[in-house]
């Protein structure tokens, strides 16, 4: 196993969300859509004046108005994935995600990419408790404990996260949810050849 224990055993560990992660969703446009700025200071999340660190229900509310003010015509799941996708661009722009990246570099593979998601992503969220682990060639299972709803947010992140890699037919999917805890299976298919 890969990251942290996701287990029945595992004790509640107190979230919290750095302001990075609000302004990763900030940054992955510009200029900013002035719904994206509103929703997110209706969430708690004042970008003129940000705290360091934000309560995780802050983060969660957040989100959930993000992807309504942002994807307003997608069901609410593929809103979530689509604003997952969107995290992952912008928290390359982070300080934090340039560092991350460049430790991250493409030649490493997926498969050292995915090991490293449990600090990658705990680098977004604080506490985040998550595992992943090979499930055979070319395929991966995430468990996180975290509530079910966000599991397609974390998809496309996990997917947003995973893009520079060159690799085809890319999958992230949820493939169970409980009520504090979800499953994704990742799974792509040979590495694209380099031209």
């Amino acid at each position: 196993m890969h990251g942290s224990a996701a287990n029945d055993e595992c004790p509640v560990v107190n979230r919290s969300v750095p302001r990075r992660s609000f302004e990763a969703l900030l940054l992955s446009s510009h200029p900013t859509p002035p719904s994206l700025a509103e929703a997110l200071g209706e969430a708690g999340f004042d970008a003129d004046c940000p705290e360091h660190l934000y309560p995780y229900p802050v983060w969660t509310r957040a989100l959930h108005a993000a992807r309504s003010a942002l994807y307003p015509e997608l069901e609410p799941c593929e809103g979530l994935f689509a604003l997952g996708g969107r995290f992952a661009r912008g928290f390359r722009l982070t300080v934090v995600g340039r560092v991350l990246r460049a430790h991250a570099d493409a030649r490493l593979g997926p498969e050292r990419a995915l090991a490293r998601l449990p600090s990658t992503l705990g680098a977004g969220v604080k506490g985040l408790v998550m595992e992943v682990q090979p499930t055979r060639a070319r395929s991966w299972q995430l468990r996180c404990l975290a509530p079910s709803e966000e599991a397609d947010f974390y998809a496309g992140a996990v997917h947003g996260l995973l893009a520079d890699l060159a690799l085809t037919e890319l999958e992230v999917r949820v493939v169970a949810r409980e009520e504090d805890a979800f499953e994704l299976v990742i799974a792509w298919a040979a590495p694209a050849l380099a031209s």
